[in-house]
């Protein structure tokens, strides 16, 4: 085993998917605006159109600002390395994190999931828990803080190097 164990990732594949879904919608919705006030479909009354308009714009800049909520700090890259000397997690959107493996003597490991009724996602969080002389925590969620694979790769780094270091780890 190194002594060492780095990740460095961005999200910038997800910055781009959300911007073009985010450009495409705006489009799509701009096209319809325009084509109902240069052609209104047979039967629609044209008054209607304002108040048609007054509805569906601010939808349409409630959801652009939304996407540029759920999009921040995705191409900010994160960092996560555990060292001999020390764990640090860098996430753009959170407070830098640092802990030295002298300050604590058990790492536990606390999944969560949360399901989203209205876009029917599920979102795993794992709060990693140093209890010691104090306790500190921090959440990392799977697919937003770093890719889920690479969560993977920190979990079980991090239960490799516990073992290393003589600390206990109670995982999920």
């Amino acid at each position: 085993m190194s002594d060492r164990f780095e990740i460095e990732e961005s999200l910038r594949t997800s910055f781009c998917c959300g911007s073009c879904c985010s450009v495409c919608f705006v489009a799509f919705m701009l096209f319809i605006s325009i084509g109902l006030f240069l052609k209104p479909p047979s039967g629609f009354d044209p008054a209607m159109l304002p108040l048609l308009l007054i509805i569906i714009w601010p939808i349409v800049i409630a959801f652009v600002i939304w996407v540029i909520f759920l999009l921040r700090g995705t191409t900010k890259t994160r960092i996560f390395l555990i060292s001999n000397q020390e764990i640090k997690i860098f996430v753009p959107t959170k407070r830098p994190f640092q802990i030295q493996w002298s300050e604590f003597d058990n790492i536990e490991v606390k999944k969560r999931r949360t399901h989203s009724v209205v876009l029917d996602t599920i979102t795993v969080y794992y709060t990693l828990i140093f209890e010691g002389q104090g306790e500190r925590e921090f959440t990392i969620e799977s697919g937003k803080d770093f890719k889920t694979k690479t969560v993977k790769k920190i979990l079980k780094n991090l239960e490799d190097f516990s073992y290393k270091m003589n600390k206990r780890y109670f995982g999920p």
